[in-house]
């Protein structure tokens, strides 16, 4: 914070409310979504602002903004780990054999007619 000129100059007390502004509005993100976010922001890359504006990089980022492009970084990562999640949470395919197969088909035969019998 303090490598921002503009907020070197309104003293320590600023920076001090700006850290715990930013901590608030970060508190329910996950740490590294928060640091890509700085990163992104000093690195001039964090895009546009939700007008389709660019962000202004030669002052600090306010609240709102960082959170929306940490937020932004989560939902990337998150939507990245869909199918790998998908693939750990798959079950194994069944198998059987075509003894099995043909025993199943006809004990569902055999209820088929048991069902339609007592209809009648």
């Amino acid at each position: 914070m303090l490598s921002f000129p503009w907020l070197k100059q309104q003293g320590e007390a600023a920076v001090e409310a700006q850290g715990k502004a930013y901590m608030f509005v970060l508190r329910d993100l996950p740490y590294w979504s928060a640091l890509r976010a700085v990163e992104l922001w000093r690195l001039g890359e964090a895009g546009v602002d939700e007008r389709g504006i660019p962000y202004a990089y030669g002052r600090p980022p306010a609240s709102a903004d960082l959170r929306r492009i940490a937020k932004s970084e989560k939902y990337a990562f998150d939507h990245l780990a869909t199918v790998p999640r998908r693939i750990l949470a798959a079950e194994p395919r069944i198998a059987f054999s075509e003894e099995h197969r043909a025993k199943m088909q006809e004990r569902f035969a055999s209820l088929k007619l048991n069902l339609l019998s007592s209809r009648a």
